[in-house]
Protein backbone atom coordinates (compact mmCIF):
# COMPACT_ATOMS: atom_id res chain seq x y z
CA UNK A 1 0.00 0.00 0.00
CA UNK A 2 2.96 2.22 0.87
CA UNK A 3 4.33 1.80 -2.51
CA UNK A 4 1.39 2.31 -4.17
CA UNK A 5 0.78 5.60 -2.83
CA UNK A 6 4.12 7.00 -3.31
CA UNK A 7 4.06 5.92 -6.90
CA UNK A 8 0.69 7.15 -7.83
CA UNK A 9 1.97 10.57 -6.03
CA UNK A 10 5.09 10.66 -8.16
CA UNK A 11 2.56 10.10 -11.20
CA UNK A 12 -0.16 13.10 -10.16
CA UNK A 13 2.85 15.37 -10.04
CA UNK A 14 4.65 14.59 -12.76
CA UNK A 15 3.54 16.98 -15.78
CA UNK A 16 3.96 14.01 -18.59
CA UNK A 17 2.11 11.42 -16.46
CA UNK A 18 -0.51 14.14 -16.07
CA UNK A 19 -1.02 14.72 -19.69
CA UNK A 20 -0.56 11.44 -20.92
CA UNK A 21 -3.75 10.69 -18.27
CA UNK A 22 -5.53 13.53 -19.32
CA UNK A 23 -5.56 12.78 -23.38
CA UNK A 24 -6.67 8.90 -21.92
CA UNK A 25 -9.54 10.67 -20.16
CA UNK A 26 -10.23 13.03 -23.30
CA UNK A 27 -10.31 9.33 -24.99
CA UNK A 28 -12.43 8.03 -22.62
CA UNK A 29 -14.91 10.59 -22.71
CA UNK A 30 -14.63 11.10 -26.85
CA UNK A 31 -15.90 6.97 -27.09
CA UNK A 32 -19.02 6.00 -29.16
CA UNK A 33 -21.05 3.31 -29.32
CA UNK A 34 -22.62 0.56 -31.95
CA UNK A 35 -25.49 0.18 -29.58
CA UNK A 36 -27.83 -1.58 -32.64
CA UNK A 37 -28.38 -4.80 -29.65
CA UNK A 38 -28.41 -3.05 -26.56
CA UNK A 39 -27.66 -5.81 -24.50
CA UNK A 40 -24.89 -5.83 -26.06
CA UNK A 41 -23.25 -2.58 -26.86
CA UNK A 42 -20.12 -2.50 -28.47
CA UNK A 43 -17.76 0.27 -29.33
CA UNK A 44 -16.91 2.26 -32.40
CA UNK A 45 -13.64 1.42 -33.95
CA UNK A 46 -11.57 4.10 -34.46
CA UNK A 47 -12.80 6.16 -31.14
CA UNK A 48 -11.81 2.91 -28.92
CA UNK A 49 -7.87 2.60 -31.23
CA UNK A 50 -7.39 6.12 -29.94
CA UNK A 51 -8.50 5.28 -26.56
CA UNK A 52 -5.71 2.32 -26.87
CA UNK A 53 -3.43 4.32 -28.20
CA UNK A 54 -3.62 6.80 -25.51
CA UNK A 55 -3.97 3.94 -22.57
CA UNK A 56 -0.74 2.39 -24.37
CA UNK A 57 1.02 5.95 -24.35
CA UNK A 58 0.02 6.76 -20.62
CA UNK A 59 1.33 3.31 -19.16
CA UNK A 60 4.27 3.62 -20.86
CA UNK A 61 5.16 7.01 -19.71
CA UNK A 62 3.93 5.65 -16.38
CA UNK A 63 6.72 2.93 -16.56
CA UNK A 64 9.22 5.49 -17.76
CA UNK A 65 8.99 8.00 -14.52
CA UNK A 66 8.57 5.21 -12.34
CA UNK A 67 12.18 3.22 -14.06
CA UNK A 68 13.42 7.25 -13.58
CA UNK A 69 12.86 8.28 -10.39
CA UNK A 70 13.84 4.25 -9.00
CA UNK A 71 10.11 3.87 -7.60
CA UNK A 72 10.11 0.79 -9.60
CA UNK A 73 12.98 -0.88 -8.41
CA UNK A 74 11.51 0.14 -4.62
CA UNK A 75 8.46 -2.12 -5.58
CA UNK A 76 7.97 -5.05 -3.42
CA UNK A 77 7.84 -7.82 -6.14
CA UNK A 78 10.93 -6.12 -8.15
CA UNK A 79 9.17 -6.59 -11.93
CA UNK A 80 10.42 -6.23 -14.61
CA UNK A 81 9.33 -2.70 -16.64
CA UNK A 82 8.05 -4.95 -19.86
CA UNK A 83 6.15 -7.31 -17.45
CA UNK A 84 4.94 -4.14 -14.68
CA UNK A 85 3.47 -2.69 -18.46
CA UNK A 86 1.78 -5.40 -19.35
CA UNK A 87 -0.29 -6.16 -16.38
CA UNK A 88 -1.75 -3.05 -17.18
CA UNK A 89 -2.39 -3.73 -20.29
CA UNK A 90 -3.71 -7.19 -20.27
CA UNK A 91 -6.30 -5.49 -17.34
CA UNK A 92 -7.04 -3.14 -20.07
CA UNK A 93 -7.62 -5.78 -22.66
CA UNK A 94 -9.74 -8.26 -20.74
CA UNK A 95 -11.83 -5.67 -19.63
CA UNK A 96 -12.31 -4.08 -23.19
CA UNK A 97 -12.76 -7.47 -25.45
CA UNK A 98 -16.59 -7.92 -24.38
CA UNK A 99 -17.17 -4.60 -26.33
CA UNK A 100 -15.37 -4.77 -29.33
CA UNK A 101 -16.24 -7.24 -32.60
CA UNK A 102 -14.82 -9.96 -32.64
CA UNK A 103 -12.90 -9.17 -35.89
CA UNK A 104 -11.21 -6.21 -33.45
CA UNK A 105 -9.65 -9.40 -30.73
CA UNK A 106 -6.69 -10.08 -33.09
CA UNK A 107 -5.81 -6.29 -33.78
CA UNK A 108 -6.40 -5.60 -30.05
CA UNK A 109 -4.07 -8.33 -29.02
CA UNK A 110 -1.14 -7.80 -31.93
CA UNK A 111 -1.11 -4.18 -31.01
CA UNK A 112 -0.78 -4.69 -27.22
CA UNK A 113 1.90 -7.59 -27.58
CA UNK A 114 -0.47 -10.03 -26.32
CA UNK A 115 -1.49 -12.37 -29.14
CA UNK A 116 0.23 -15.39 -27.46
CA UNK A 117 -0.86 -14.98 -24.38
CA UNK A 118 -4.75 -15.56 -25.26
CA UNK A 119 -6.29 -18.57 -26.37
CA UNK A 120 -9.59 -19.56 -27.81
CA UNK A 121 -11.00 -22.05 -25.72
CA UNK A 122 -11.60 -25.68 -27.22
CA UNK A 123 -15.15 -26.56 -28.11
CA UNK A 124 -17.06 -28.00 -25.65
CA UNK A 125 -19.45 -31.07 -25.97
CA UNK A 126 -22.90 -30.52 -25.05
CA UNK A 127 -25.87 -32.90 -24.72
CA UNK A 128 -29.20 -31.70 -25.19
CA UNK A 129 -32.07 -32.80 -22.98
CA UNK A 130 -35.32 -31.53 -20.84
CA UNK A 131 -35.11 -30.66 -17.16
CA UNK A 132 -36.94 -33.24 -15.50
CA UNK A 133 -38.95 -30.50 -13.29
CA UNK A 134 -40.30 -28.26 -15.64
CA UNK A 135 -39.53 -29.60 -18.87
CA UNK A 136 -37.04 -26.55 -19.98
CA UNK A 137 -34.47 -27.70 -22.23
CA UNK A 138 -30.62 -28.15 -20.66
CA UNK A 139 -27.33 -27.94 -22.08
CA UNK A 140 -25.61 -30.78 -20.54
CA UNK A 141 -21.55 -31.06 -20.42
CA UNK A 142 -20.38 -34.38 -21.50
CA UNK A 143 -18.50 -34.87 -18.56
CA UNK A 144 -20.97 -33.26 -16.05
CA UNK A 145 -22.24 -35.25 -13.18
CA UNK A 146 -25.05 -32.41 -12.23
CA UNK A 147 -26.79 -29.73 -13.81
CA UNK A 148 -28.53 -26.61 -12.47
CA UNK A 149 -31.74 -25.91 -14.83
CA UNK A 150 -31.44 -22.37 -15.71
CA UNK A 151 -35.39 -22.02 -15.86
CA UNK A 152 -36.73 -23.45 -12.70
CA UNK A 153 -32.86 -23.77 -10.64
CA UNK A 154 -33.73 -27.19 -9.47
CA UNK A 155 -30.25 -29.42 -9.80
CA UNK A 156 -30.53 -32.49 -11.97
CA UNK A 157 -28.12 -35.60 -11.22
CA UNK A 158 -27.05 -36.71 -14.76
CA UNK A 159 -24.46 -39.22 -13.43
CA UNK A 160 -26.07 -40.73 -10.46
CA UNK A 161 -25.98 -39.27 -6.91
CA UNK A 162 -28.36 -37.60 -4.38
CA UNK A 163 -30.99 -34.93 -4.95
CA UNK A 164 -33.54 -33.59 -2.95
CA UNK A 165 -36.93 -34.69 -3.71
CA UNK A 166 -38.80 -32.14 -5.42
CA UNK A 167 -42.16 -33.59 -3.90
CA UNK A 168 -40.98 -34.36 -0.02
CA UNK A 169 -37.95 -33.39 0.40
CA UNK A 170 -36.24 -36.37 0.91
CA UNK A 171 -33.09 -37.92 -0.21
CA UNK A 172 -33.14 -39.44 -3.21
CA UNK A 173 -30.15 -41.99 -4.59
CA UNK A 174 -29.78 -41.72 -8.52
CA UNK A 175 -28.89 -44.45 -10.21
CA UNK A 176 -26.19 -43.92 -12.77
CA UNK A 177 -28.67 -45.18 -15.23
CA UNK A 178 -32.21 -44.96 -15.70
CA UNK A 179 -35.07 -43.61 -13.78
CA UNK A 180 -36.04 -43.77 -10.30
CA UNK A 181 -39.08 -43.17 -7.94
CA UNK A 182 -39.20 -41.29 -4.61
CA UNK A 183 -39.83 -44.72 -1.64
CA UNK A 184 -41.58 -42.20 0.21
CA UNK A 185 -43.91 -40.39 -2.00
CA UNK A 186 -44.02 -42.15 -5.58
CA UNK A 187 -42.63 -38.92 -7.41
CA UNK A 188 -40.64 -40.40 -10.52
CA UNK A 189 -37.54 -38.46 -11.54
CA UNK A 190 -36.39 -39.14 -14.71
CA UNK A 191 -33.08 -38.91 -15.66
CA UNK A 192 -31.47 -36.86 -18.61
CA UNK A 193 -30.05 -39.43 -21.17
CA UNK A 194 -28.05 -38.76 -23.80
CA UNK A 195 -30.59 -38.38 -26.68
CA UNK A 196 -33.55 -38.10 -25.12
CA UNK A 197 -35.71 -35.15 -25.26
Amino acid sequence: MQWTARAQTAQDLDDRCAATFAAQQAATAALQWDRSQPLQPKAELTSYRALLDAVLAHQQQVVDHLETTGLLAEHPDRPDPAVFRAIGTAAFVQGWLPYLPKEEHEATLKTTGLDGEYIEPPPVDLTEGRCPCCGAPLEVLTSAQRVVCDHCGHGVSVRGGELPCLGCGSTLEIPAEGDTSCVHCGLLVQRIGWGRA
